[in-house]
């Protein structure tokens, strides 16, 4: 019984001879002759798909009939990339749009929060859609003034998950302007670069976050 409800048979053996496969599987599933003469049956599913998790059962007709049953759950990591965009406002104002999108399973909720853990997830414009091959394709944009020195993080959380995958992003310092006494825009001096690290696991919170009941992350 796979996740979507369906229920099929993955793989036939009789008198150890492949009887029949389902299509879904095709070239993907076999079992092992010499495991099967010590009297142990082991599918072995490769090229695995999101679409494959589900519970399995394992029936012997020999005789009589023995089953066991196994459930597999199939995740995909979230790998963040992240870009920073400069928006042009007017000239004693800028504005910075920070993005990051990732690809995985299960579904998360995106938050963002600066490096002073203040949240900023109510600012920002996330989007949720799924692939073909089942997977979640999250994108988020938050804006925020180009002058900020500050770091912020955009973090793929899900309560039920045992990591939480998030990307570090600073403004460049080319994007930066600051004041002086004259009130002239200038641009710092230095060289230019900005930060964006992605990782997992390594964001620690200071205040946990609510769950948005809005988005299944189940």
């Amino acid at each position: 019984m796979l996740s979507n409800g369906s229920e099929y048979e993955v793989y036939t053996l009789l008198n150890g001879n492949l009887q029949s496969q389902h299509p879904e599987y095709k070239g993907r599933v076999h079992m092992k002759p010499d495991l099967l003469r010590m009297g142990r049956a082991e599918l072995e599913i490769s090229n695995v798909k999101i679409s494959d998790s589900g519970s399995y059962r394992c029936l012997i007709k020999m005789g009589g009939a023995d089953y066991k049953q196994a459930t597999l759950s199939v995740k995909a990591p979230y790998k963040i990339k992240t870009h920073v965009k400069e928006l042009h406002k007017n000239a004693d104002h800028k504005d910075a749009e920070l993005s990051c999108e990732s690809e995985g399973y299960p579904p998360v909720q995106v938050l963002w929060r600066d490096g002073n853990d203040q949240d900023l997830s109510k600012k920002a414009s996330s989007k949720h859609s799924v692939t073909a091959d089942q997977l979640f394709h999250i994108s988020s944009l938050l804006i925020v003034n180009a002058s900020s020195n500050n770091t912020y993080h955009c973090i793929f959380w899900n309560e039920t998950m045992e990591e939480t995958y998030n990307a570090s992003l600073r403004i460049p310092a080319m994007l930066r302007p600051y004041l002086n006494e004259e009130n002239e825009v200038h641009i710092n001096e230095d060289d230019g670069k900005g930060s964006a690290v992605a990782g997992g696991g390594s964001f620690k919170w200071k205040n946990p976050p609510v769950p948005d009941p809005g988005i299944d992350v189940g």
